[in-house]
């Protein structure tokens, strides 16, 4: 080997000047110092930020509660401010959902043939709905 340290000689030293440390020693993690500094619950909020994880309402409140109040206030109101943040965006897609639906099933209704086959039997089908256009997206969308 001559003047290159061995793998082991390294590794000793490295063990040499971390003994006595608290934690586990992980190379990787000191080459990358931002992760080393990171929590968990830190690396978690950033893949949310990055869209790399849209974390369940479930995940949110298991993490959540697993934090210390005091310790993790600041990515407790983060999470929070996500969860919000992805509530409000699946509010908007169902709202943006039912309005395609509704434009889509006046449409319908508007051409069905109501002396028809099929409309006489829509109308019966109908009977149980508040409007003949929660009918018909019943009808058309399974809903």
């Amino acid at each position: 080997m001559g003047e290159q340290e061995s793998i082991e000689d390294i590794l000793a030293e490295l063990r040499a000047e971390n003994s006595g440390k608290p934690c586990q020693y992980n190379v990787l993690a000191d080459l990358n110092p931002t992760r080393q500094r990171q929590t968990p619950l830190e690396a978690l909020l950033q893949k949310v930020k990055e869209e790399m994880f849209t974390p369940s309402p479930l995940t949110l409140e298991i993490v959540s509660q697993a934090s210390s109040p005091r310790s993790h206030s600041l990515i407790n109101y983060e999470l929070q401010q996500v969860a919000t943040d992805i509530a409000k965006e699946r509010q908007r897609q169902g709202q943006a959902k039912r309005q395609e639906q509704e434009k889509l099933a006046t449409e319908w209704l508007a051409q069905l043939d109501w002396l028809s086959g099929e409309g006489i039997w829509f109308e019966k089908f109908a009977r149980n709905y508040r409007s003949n256009l929660e009918a018909a997206i019943a009808y058309l969308f399974g809903e």
